[in-house]
């Protein structure tokens, strides 16, 4: 995983619970596998959305609008987490500081059920729980996916949909370059 992406190289898992006699439970305990740490105890159907698959819809969205990774990162020991693209547009000029705005591409998921994976564009990085939040009330009209079986598996398709769009586009750019050498 590039470095930028480091601290979210992990994963978690659904584990089912009991009681203390043994008896089970309609209750499954969201995990993060690398160090065991429970994040929330959750139903059924409940889906979890991986932090590699986040990455990989951010990589889609990067390289078919030319925009770097700004930041990533994990708060709450990995119950919350984001990336934010940078986006090219901005606004310069502004009031008598001359101040500039910069827009990013943000996506946010967290492991704990307290919100859904969503993604969209903000003028607003992400630095703490604040800023997290707030981004998460200005992303809640934009694209959203519950965490159910269903939503996460129209996000996989979507992704799925872009990669093979930026590989055929890059074929093609790939094809007019090698012509005009030919």
């Amino acid at each position: 995983m590039e470095n930028q992406f480091q601290s979210l190289d992990w994963t978690v898992e659904k584990r089912p619970l009991q009681l203390a006699d043994g008896t089970e439970t309609p209750f499954y305990a969201v995990v993060r596998t690398d160090n065991n740490d429970v994040f929330a105890s959750v139903k059924k159907g409940y889906a979890l959305f991986q932090n590699h698959q986040m990455i990989d819809l951010v990589n889609a969205v990067s390289s078919h609008a030319n925009a770097p990774v700004h930041r990533a990162g994990v708060l709450d020991g990995g119950r919350k987490v984001f990336v934010q693209l940078k986006s090219p547009m901005q606004i310069n000029g502004i009031g008598e500081n001359n101040d500039r705005v910069d827009f990013y591409t943000t996506c946010i998921n967290s492991h704990d059920g307290t919100t859904a994976l969503s993604w969209g564009n903000s003028s607003l990085t992400i630095s703490c729980s604040n800023t997290f939040y707030q981004n998460v009330k200005r992303l809640k009209d934009q694209n959203r996916a519950k965490h159910t079986q269903r939503s996460i598996e129209e996000v996989l398709g979507m992704i799925d949909s872009s990669k093979k769009m930026l590989e055929a586009v890059n074929y093609r750019d790939w094809e007019t370059d090698r012509k005009s050498v030919v």
